[in-house]
């Protein structure tokens, strides 16, 4: 290929779009792994910004679950004082 014919050619290179230049530059292979590489780690990103809002209303969830449970739990300790009729009896509903 002459000199001029690459000038024209890079030339001709310049007015293509980004992918064809990095294609003509790189190869195809290159441009393709490249490709492959964002769009995984733009689905990985997206997908951790779901997973971290699901962990945010997973850990309300939890709190709200150990607050009732809490109550449930003092209940439950108030009826065994109250069908206690002996005083070990009333000491093991705190164990």
């Amino acid at each position: 290929m002459s000199v001029e014919s690459e000038k024209e050619v890079s030339g001709n290179v310049n007015n293509l779009g980004f992918l064809i230049k990095a294609a003509y530059q790189f190869g195809i292979p290159a441009v393709i792994a490249v490709a492959l590489i964002w769009v995984l780690a733009t689905r990985i990103d997206s997908n951790i910004v779901k997973l971290t809002e699901n962990m945010s209303l997973h850990a309300q969830d939890s709190a709200f679950t150990v607050k009732e449970l809490e109550k449930v739990k003092l209940i439950l300790q108030r009826i065994c004082i109250n069908t206690s009729s002996e005083r070990g009896e009333r000491e093991a509903c705190f164990q």
